[in-house]
């Protein structure tokens, strides 16, 4: 999963963790739903492993506020197949 660059020209972002990433199937999850498969402050990438061939996972990104304000976050959606590599 690629996570994009965030700001937050009013508070600043988290200091602790700025963003988490949710994955679930069917739709996107919500901030917050899901299964949190990564969370960090400066990373642009996470792994998310375990996952089952030819099943479809959606993600949503979210970031954090120093007030704990949540975004909306970004949203995108992949599926595992066998023998496939990671670019």
């Amino acid at each position: 999963v690629f996570l994009a660059g965030a700001a937050d020209v009013g508070s600043g972002l988290n200091s602790t963790v700025t963003y988490r990433v949710y994955r679930q199937t069917g739709s996107a999850p919500a901030c917050g739903g899901g299964t949190q498969v990564g969370a960090g402050f400066t990373a642009t990438s996470t792994t998310d492993t375990g996952l089952a061939n030819g099943t479809t996972y959606f993600y949503r990104v979210c970031t954090y506020d120093n007030v704990n304000n949540i975004s909306t976050g970004a949203t995108g959606s992949g599926t595992p197949a066998a023998g496939a590599t990671a670019p």
